[in-house]
């Protein structure tokens, strides 16, 4: 669409200040110079501004259309915070035991977890923030992405896919533009293109073949095994640890 100067775009001073909101925050996460790949200092600010565009709005009318998302919303469910000792102790191979091992080895501990968001949850855009939040490194385990770099792109990739995400798409994008901005000396030395192609895409594969991840309560199936929770979820059973940006099963 060609902008016209007779006939100025129309919009409200709430559009306006969350598109450039989202441009604030996209901008600090394309040039923060951060070792938290999860860009936690960003993440919520970035989401709370899209989530006030068509976006967002978009997003939350596909998750409506998933009855397991609907069900949760509708009972208002709040999971308990993770207790990664307890789980941790769980049957080898079962979700919570990969779950809790993977960010313990991560150097994570339960007063980090909980320390990571300070949002009170009190409307459903704020349900639906944090739910992906609380299912994210559940995410990790069900799909193997590492936590460095490239992994957690595919992450975001498959976390579009699977809810539709803009917070996602956003840094997803942000990611190749951080690439293509990157000179010699930093971003291109530590990864190639087609290696971030390739997490993109294999997380854009698996997020469009199951229904939408946070709407299960995923906490409540921590005891059950990995790979029958993959099985029933149309993932891998196994992960393929030879590609730079999947864990290892270690299980």
């Amino acid at each position: 669409m060609r902008f016209d100067p007779k006939h100025p775009i129309k919009t409200s001073k709430k559009i306006l200040k969350a598109t450039f909101g989202s441009l604030y925050f996209s901008q600090k996460m394309m040039t923060a110079d951060t070792t938290d790949m999860h860009y936690l200092d960003f993440i919520f600010g970035l989401q709370e501004s899209l989530d006030e565009t068509i976006l967002g709005e978009n997003q939350f009318e596909f998750l409506l259309g998933d009855p397991n998302f609907k069900s949760i919303l509708d009972e208002f469910w709040i999971p308990p915070y993770p207790d990664l000792e307890k789980l941790s102790k769980l049957p080898k191979g079962s979700l919570g035991w990969v779950y809790a091992n993977n960010l313990i080895n991560e150097g994570y501990t339960p007063d980090r977890i909980l320390s990571i968001d300070p949002y009170p949850i009190n409307s459903i855009k704020e349900f639906t923030i944090h739910r992906i939040w609380q299912t994210h490194d559940y995410i990790h385990a069900l799909t193997g992405f590492d936590i460095n770099e490239t992994g957690e792109i595919g992450l975001l990739a498959f976390t579009f896919a699977n809810t539709h995400s803009p917070v996602a798409q956003a840094a997803m994008t942000g990611a190749l533009m951080r690439y293509a901005a990157g000179k010699s000396s930093d971003y291109r030395e530590t990864h190639s293109l087609s290696e971030l192609c390739h997490s993109i895409s294999i997380g854009l594969g698996l997020g469009i073949k199951c229904s939408p991840v946070i709407g299960l309560k995923l906490e409540e199936m921590v005891e059950i095994p990995i790979v029958e929770l993959r099985e029933k979820l149309n993932l891998p059973i196994s992960v393929n640890s030879s590609l730079p940006f999947m864990r290892e099963d270690d299980f």
